[in-house]
């Protein structure tokens, strides 16, 4: 919810069948989130992500010596 991609969470005690619909229909046909998730998935597409999971890794290494 936070980046726009999704509907916000329901806490369950407050969850209904109307409710979770609504959310479900929200994130199904909301244009902006479809938009910002149509953004972030490009993003996440370029990313070299082995690229930075090695650095992370070395990183870490570097870290504990």
């Amino acid at each position: 919810a936070e980046l726009g991609v999704g509907p916000e969470p329901i806490p369950r005690k407050q969850l209904t069948v109307e409710r979770l619909s609504q959310a479900i229909q929200k994130a199904l046909y909301d244009q902006t989130m479809r938009q910002h998730a149509a953004n972030l998935g490009s993003k996440i597409q370029a990313e070299d992500a082995i690229a930075n999971a090695v650095a992370i890794v070395r990183e870490v290494e570097k870290s504990r010596g």
